[in-house]
């Protein structure tokens, strides 16, 4: 099945009404209920019901119609935000149509919600258009909703915008979420289908169904196509939660029967060795040639890059026939994914009089993996070949990836040992029963059940402090997908804490044990320790009802591996729970509500490995990289279902014995001071106006290209913490930049990877005026690593560093927003002669020091 998006939407006014009318009877309605998370008030139930008006039948390769969706939501309320008279805004339905083929086609649908009088409980009316879609196949395609997403604006009685509330940082599942329209008026509401409804699919709920059919068999006349409106572009399209990639539309290459096949065996950077075939062909009376490029067992490492839509790059191949031999490099021009993949690529030639077929003897692909927007995909590069000799990338470019290939069918000698790893249990751990958190306090109400935690009846003695228990989850890591992860959570607190006197300095500590990683050490050529952080998010149970939320970043403790790779890895990390005050006397207790493992995998020499993102939660939902720091990577989780989540409880207790004030030891005898009129007044000093000024934080990212070293930049990743006076513009900030590495090419051959690391002097100043940023940093530049061939050590060390300070001046290229979209800044500096890097310092610093080294850097505000 292929499926053909209009490159027009059919949703302004003028369009719809030339639009076909839908068979009678394609309405259809649905009421579904879903689980909303509001700012400031919390989690409200919601009722849902929809009308879908979407044909009964259409024919196959005709556009269909633009499916009119009217929605209306109920429940919940906004009393608790003071001043509103009217609401209105948007809903976002987050659709997709399920092809009777199993394809995923994404139908993401907005709602328009007109400003209405607010009423109790909330009502929100309105209807929005989805996009058209051309059917290539015949089947029963069905309409599924997951999850919608509310964007309101409220409004006084005078029609103003009513200050929103802050925004949430997380979705019911913990996931981070972000502002979805950059509207400062407006706010989300995040909704979550309850689950066990009656018209569920898997995690959706069908809301329609309809049937392709051949145009033969269709009863009525052919649709009128949808008629010209404005070219409309596609809005951004939700990626697909199919893990395959969707085929390249059209018929995949097909190998001609008299192309002649040699065997090849590849090296890939997920896969270890596979088997192929390199067909050539010749044609056009010996002035074309033809390649395709077959492997076996592909399919399940495309699975585990999430997003991978398509592939291009370069074979490059030596062919031979006839006594002829050459050498080409040819543009990838069509890739098949599927199983076996097949990937395609042609060229000129001029062969001889007589030569009419040649054959492959060496085979050189570099390839360029591509998500859905047909950005590079970051993957590990294979840092041996297939006799296990070190090799080094063919040229210095992160996004390409070259497969080492190696003709024949069978294994040279001597032959690779890509993983020494036991054969894993099928079934992973033994299986124990989980503990399952603390004993349960009984109280009025369990822990976890939506009902507020009620006030237990006093006891005469303290309740006993239950210790963190092992709990389930699952973990998606890139490349290797999802894994069992047990999570152990030790918490010492006191068995009771007095109200209203702050908590402090409890210890915690986080046990995660990481189960069947070994496939980490396939995919990850020299992998070799884990490190990085784990964030633990907490929820403190008042007996009032009221929720704490508590959050704390732990550092895990590096952890160097060892073959055979042990099932589970055990992390640890250590650190202390944020101070917090009870207010509410009564039984709390604490549970843990998310862990978030952001790690980082090192090689045998310390470095660490570029990695590509996890783009995607467990539930197919969007994530978004937490640091932006592009060495680390996510590591998503989710708790098994029907789990005590309750790590610690305590009881918060009034103070039985009142405070006394101390009694002096003896009451000094008062001394008379002699009375001689009264005292002048003491004139009160003007006070000096302090200037008004705004701090804001930001992220960074960007890279920086060095002059003298001829090919390729190096990423760029920190933060900055401004602070700005609003009434002149003056700017001062702190500039932290991490670390980087690139493979860059010194002297015009010799290929180099590079690491290096910037120490700032003094705060960086500068001016906001009119929407332009212009700052200056002064940075001193150490190199901290440099090896040729990316592993003969040239130079580096903490001592090698520029003789003089870099003066880096940026300035914004756009208009510079502090609050909202923030900005881009760019600049060039000059990097001085280096001392202190060893025997090599002569060869080192003047292919390093030079002026016009370029940097551009883009800064997001922190939400």
């Amino acid at each position: 099945m292929s499926v053909r998006r209009p490159l027009t939407l059919a949703l302004a006014a003028a369009s719809i009404a030339a639009v076909p009318v839908a068979p009678a009877g394609a309405v259809t309605t649905t009421t579904i209920q879903y689980q909303c998370k509001y700012p400031l008030i919390g989690v409200k139930a919601h009722t849902v019901t929809l009308d879908l008006d979407a044909p009964s039948q259409w024919p196959t390769s005709v556009p269909t119609n633009p499916f009119e969706l009217r929605a209306k939501v109920t429940g919940g309320s906004l009393a608790a935000l003071s001043g509103i008279s009217t609401i209105g805004g948007k809903l976002t339905a987050f659709a997709r149509v399920k092809t009777e083929q199993g394809f995923d086609v994404p139908a993401k649908t907005t709602v328009t919600f007109p400003q209405a009088p607010l009423t109790e409980p909330l009502s929100l009316e309105g209807d929005g258009f989805g996009p058209a879609f051309t059917f290539d196949e015949p089947g029963t395609e069905q309409v599924l909703l997951d999850r919608i997403v509310l964007s309101l604006a409220a409004r006084d009685a005078s029609g103003d915008p009513i200050v929103p509330p802050p925004p949430l940082s997380e979705d019911l599942d913990g996931n981070p979420v972000f502002d979805s329209d950059g509207d400062p008026n407006t706010f989300d509401v995040y909704c979550k289908l309850v689950a066990g409804q009656s018209g569920q699919v898997g995690n959706a709920y069908r809301i329609g169904t309809f049937d392709i059919v051949a145009p033969e068999a269709t009863p009525t006349p052919t649709p009128s196509p949808i008629g010209p409106p404005t070219p409309t572009p596609d809005p951004t399209p939700t990626p697909s939660p199919t893990p395959l990639p969707t085929p390249t539309p059209g018929p995949p290459p097909v190998v001609p029967g008299d192309a002649t096949a040699e065997p090849f065996m590849c090296k890939w950077p997920l896969l270890g060795i596979q088997g192929s075939q390199v067909y050539v062909a010749v044609s056009a009376g010996g002035t074309k040639v033809d390649v395709w490029w077959r492997n076996l067992g592909t399919a399940a490492g495309f699975e585990a890059i999430d997003d991978l839509t398509s592939i291009t790059g370069e074979l490059g191949v030596r062919l031979e026939g006839g006594g002829t031999a050459l050498d080409r490099v040819l543009a990838i021009d069509s890739a098949d994914l599927g199983d076996p993949s097949l990937i395609h690529a042609s060229g000129t030639v001029s062969l001889p009089a007589g030569v009419t077929s040649l054959r492959a003897t060496k085979f050189a692909p570099n390839l360029v993996f591509r998500d859905s927007a047909g950005a590079p995909i970051i993957l590990p590069p294979v840092t041996k070949d297939l006799t296990g000799l070190p090799v080094t990338d063919s040229d210095g470019d992160p996004n390409t990836l070259d497969i080492r290939c190696l003709p024949g069918d069978t294994l040279p000698t001597p032959a690779p040992s890509p993983s020494v790893t036991p054969t894993p249990t099928p079934s992973g751990p033994t299986p124990t029963p989980t503990p399952g958190g603390p004993t349960p306090i009984p109280s009025p109400t369990p822990v976890g059940s939506p009902t507020p935690i009620v006030t237990p009846t006093p006891k005469p003695t303290p309740v006993p402090v239950t210790p963190g228990g092992t709990m389930t989850l699952k973990a998606k890591y890139p490349l290797i997908g999802t894994k069992q992860l047990d999570v152990n959570f030790g918490l010492t607190l006191p068995n009771t804490v007095e109200v209203g006197v702050p908590v402090s300095g409890v210890p915690i500590e986080l046990t995660l044990s990481q189960y069947d990683m070994y496939q980490a050490f396939d995919a990850v050529e020299g992998l070799s320790a884990t490190g990085g952080t784990v964030t633990a998010s907490l929820t403190i149970h008042a007996s009032s009802g009221l929720k704490i939320p508590l959050k704390v970043e732990l550092p895990i403790t590096r952890v160097t591996h060892t073959l055979p790779v042990p099932s589970p890895i055990v992390l640890t990390a250590k650190g202390v729970l944020p101070t917090f005050t009870l207010d509410d006397p009564g039984v709390t207790p604490i549970t843990l509500d998310n862990v978030q493992q952001n790690l980082e995998w090192y090689d045998a020499e310390g470095q660490r490995i570029l990695l590509p993102k996890v783009t995607k939660s467990i539930d197919g939902l969007p994530v978004a990289d937490s640091d932006g720091d592009p060495l680390t990577f996510d590591a998503p989780t989710k708790f098994d279902a029907n789990q005590n989540q309750t790590v610690a409880v305590t009881e918060a207790v009034e103070n039985a014995t009142p405070t006394t004030t101390p009694t002096p030891a003896s009451t000094p005898t008062p001394t008379t001071t002699p009375y001689n009129g009264p005292t002048p007044p003491t004139p009160t000093p003007t006070p000096t106006p302090v200037p008004v000024s705004a701090k804001y934080a930001y992220s960074l990212q960007g890279s920086t290209t060095l002059n003298t070293l001829t090919k390729g930049t190096m990423p760029l990743t920190g933060s900055v913490n401004a602070n700005l006076i609003l009434s002149t513009g003056a700017v001062a900030a702190d500039l932290t930049l991490n670390d980087t590495q690139g493979r860059l090419t010194a002297l015009g051959f010799l290929p180099v990877t590079a690491t290096v690391g910037f120490v700032n002097s003094g705060l960086t100043t500068g001016t906001l005026v009119d929407g332009t940023l212009t700052t200056n940093s002064k940075v001193r530049i150490k190199v901290k690593s440099v090896k040729a061939f990316g592993a003969i050590p040239l130079a580096g060390g903490n001592t090698c560093q520029t003789k003089q300070l870099s003066d880096i001046t940026l300035k914004s290229t756009n208009d510079f927003d502090p609050v909202g979209a923030g900005g881009t800044l760019a600049g060039t500096y000059k990097i001085s002669d280096l001392n202190g890097c060893g025997p090599l310092n002569s060869l080192i610093s003047p292919v390093t020091a030079g002026a016009g080294n370029t940097i551009g850097v883009k800064l997001t505000p922190k939400r």
